[in-house]
């Protein structure tokens, strides 16, 4: 089991996405909006020419950031980083910890 700090920003704490969630029965998968190695998008409109591609587009308004997101492969209590963005840092810290949690058990 995952600690709480992992994705505790992001996804389920926010209420659209719990509703979304609970009304699809189901967890969603998100991504980046864009093509591997493209640039980044900060609204739906960066992206249009992928929308007949996507199954559900949510235009939650322009994102305050520009950095992608920091990509990890997770594999037991193991974790790589393959692609460093936004939140670097807390991402290893947080892992390093629950990567010593789960040591410890």
């Amino acid at each position: 089991e995952l600690s709480s700090g992992i994705n505790a920003e992001y996804g389920t704490d926010h209420q659209f996405v719990q509703e979304l969630c609970a009304k699809l029965g189901r967890p969603i998968a998100l991504t980046s909006a864009n093509r591997s190695s493209g640039p980044n998008s900060s609204s739906v409109e960066g992206f249009e020419e992928l929308w007949e591609e996507i199954d559900l587009v949510v235009d939650g308004g322009l994102l305050p950031y520009g950095t992608g997101s920091t990509v990890v492969e997770i594999t037991d209590s193991h974790f790589v980083i393959v692609r460093a963005g936004r939140d670097y840092e807390k991402t290893v810290e947080v892992l390093s910890a629950e990567r010593k949690r789960l040591e410890q058990t």
